[in-house]
């Protein structure tokens, strides 16, 4: 749909392209596209949570850049937002291996050791 409109407004606002900009939309379009397929090929062999918070930090850089650049500075509905985009996608450390068998050694070793079989925490 946009493409459509769009050609509506070139009919009546076309200004000349220099070659430089053409050098400029063609290294954009080329950028554009290797950044897909990087992004293809990195959903194809890793988990898509992964993938998900690089993708979402951009909005993170995306801020930066604005505050930095052209002095734009987000409102707190868009901080809001990007908070509840980042956060619950946030790595959490995960319990070591050691913590995780001594888990299961404890839990194997009440089951077998039950002195009450009456009990509710003895397994039947």
């Amino acid at each position: 749909m946009s493409l459509p409109v769009a050609g509506v407004f070139a009919i009546f606002f076309w200004q000349p392209i220099s070659w430089f900009e053409l050098v400029l939309i063609t290294a954009s379009a080329l950028f554009t596209m290797g950044y897909h397929g990087c992004t293809v090929s990195a959903y194809k062999s890793s988990a898509t949570s992964h993938i998900a918070l690089a993708e979402y930090s951009g909005l993170i850089f995306v801020t930066l850049f604005g505050i930095v650049l052209f002095e734009e500075y987000p409102d707190w509905l868009t901080i809001v937002g990007i908070l509840l985009i980042i956060l619950p996608m946030m790595p959490r450390r995960q319990r070591s291996k050691h913590q995780v068998n001594s888990g299961l050694e404890f839990q194997a070793n009440s089951r077998q050791k039950c002195h009450n079989p009456d009990s509710e925490f003895c397994s039947k």
